[in-house]
């Protein structure tokens, strides 16, 4: 039973994981174009439309795709060190060092 339970708190991990990286990309871009866009038209009365909506864009997924490779990293090696704690304890949570000995 505390199988089952820690394997749903896996991938709920997991999934909680993959919504982090993606809400971040995401975010990252809109957060880019919509700067881009209010210098254009607020700063700027729309004389330098559609530039520094573009060049804001693009540092907005610069940034996306640096978040990416971050949060990716860093979930993988979280990831690892929960698998590492994991094989050392049995499906039923036991810890299959103490059977060793």
């Amino acid at each position: 039973m505390g199988g089952l339970r820690h394997e749903l708190a896996e991938q709920f991990r997991s999934l909680g994981a993959a919504m982090t990286i993606a809400m971040s990309v995401v975010f990252s871009i809109f957060a880019g174009a919509l700067t881009g866009y209010y210098l254009d038209n607020w700063l700027f009365d729309g004389r330098t439309s559609p530039w520094l909506t573009l060049v804001c864009l693009a540092m907005g997924v610069a940034g996306g795709a640096k978040n990416f490779v971050l949060l990716s990293r860093r979930f993988s090696r979280e990831q690892a060190g929960r698998g590492d704690e994991t094989d050392a304890t049995g499906p039923d949570g036991s810890d299959q060092a103490d059977d060793q000995r």
